[in-house]
């Protein structure tokens, strides 16, 4: 009986114990993140790798993984004041220590809205695993092409920027795209309304979207002299639209646009480049080596070729094959006369074109659908 009582009041004060740090220590909310909200095919597994059915309120620990599929979104809160939103098609880490978080972005975009400044002593950062970003309070979106290259949009407040050795900061309307390399300078510039991602527009408040300045026409770009009727860029960043002049071809190598690529009568080719716009052409083939296009592709007459490339919009053709090799799709890809051939890809849209009978798929996933 005797050791009945003491384990009794053993239980008693521990639980005492247990009320009053309720009462007199920080809220438990401080230590807990929980996914808010899924829709789509979301994916959670624990810091072992085990993977969790996703569920309203689910609580997330240090080394929880998060993966959305296309079409795909996963809201996650801390304390309630600090949420974020992933996009589709992206993957984060979560690493707790203390009062001090952390969010791993693997890929995709995610959004950030901390709608009441951290204390002195929290801390919250969204990185790579070689980029850093400081969250205090401010609201924005981040988008990582992959582990060396993460672009920062801010919508209100300030963040602190690190890469490369390099730290910057960022304000509201402003951008960076922030990479490891030393030798490549942070630039920060503003931002436009047209730049803001969709799943960003759902989550924003509107007066911060309409503060944006809208679209503004610009200059194109001055082209260099060709040669042999092919004009050459080299690792250079342009901001700026391209027009081809007619005739001539664009070859773009180790080059970053940041704008639209119009030709009227001449071919596109990308080697190792980023296009953060459109590509259009309206006689002429358009060519993707280790390249992406942050926008659409259009092509009136003329084939259309990617091998280890991505398109995060749609790929359209009126006359022309469009051939794919391990690269990525985000959107639909469109030919009205001319095959459409698919091999070692993924596109998150459907293929559509003239007949049936001119689509071939291999070793691809269209539209979740596997052709082997």
């Amino acid at each position: 009986m005797k050791r009945t009582g003491k384990i009794r009041r053993f239980l008693a004060l521990a639980a005492a114990a247990a009320l009053a740090l309720t009462a007199c220590g920080p809220k438990a909310a401080a230590a807990t993140m929980h996914l808010r909200r899924a829709e789509g095919a979301v994916a959670v597994a624990d810091g072992a790798g085990r993977q969790v059915e996703p569920r309203e309120a689910l609580g997330l620990y240090s080394g929880y993984q998060v993966d959305t599929q296309s079409e795909s979104y996963a809201w996650i809160d801390l304390d309630e004041v600090k949420l974020t939103k992933m996009d589709q098609n992206s993957g984060i880490q979560i690493q707790k220590e203390g009062k001090r978080l952390e969010i791993l972005v693997n890929s995709g975009s995610l959004f950030f809205n901390v709608t009441q400044p951290l204390a002195e002593d929290e801390a919250m950062e969204i990185r790579t695993s070689s980029m850093v970003v400081g969250i205090r309070g401010t609201c924005g979106w981040v988008e990582a092409e992959d582990a060396r290259r993460m672009s920062v949009y801010l919508l209100e407040g300030e963040v602190e920027c690190t890469a490369g050795g390099q730290t910057v900061t960022v304000s509201a309307g402003e951008m960076v795209e922030l990479t490891p390399e030393p030798a490549e300078p942070l630039t920060v510039r503003p931002f436009t309304a047209a730049q803001v991602k969709p799943f960003v527009q759902e989550e924003a408040e509107p007066k911060l979207l309409e503060e944006l300045p809208e679209e503004e026409a610009r200059e194109p770009f001055e082209l260099p002299a060709p040669q042999d009727g092919t004009i050459a860029l080299d690792g250079e960043v342009i901001y700026q639209d391209i027009v081809v002049p007619d005739g001539q071809e664009l070859v773009l190598t180790n080059t970053e646009v940041y704008g639209d690529i119009y030709a009227a009568d001449g071919g596109i080719g990308l080697t190792g480049s980023t296009v953060n716009g459109n590509v259009l052409s309206q006689s002429g083939g358009i060519g993707l080596t280790n390249s992406s296009v942050n926008g659409s592709i259009q092509n009136q007459t003329g084939g259309i070729g990617l091998t280890n490339s991505t398109v995060n919009g749609s790929i359209s053709n009126s006359s022309g094959g469009i051939g794919l090799t391990n690269s990525d799709v985000t959107g639909d890809i469109q030919n009205q006369s001319g095959g459409v051939g698919v091999i070692s890809s993924t596109i998150n849209g459907h293929i559509e074109a003239g007949s049936p009978d001119n689509i071939e798929i291999h070793q691809s996933t269209v539209n979740g659908q596997w052709y082997e």
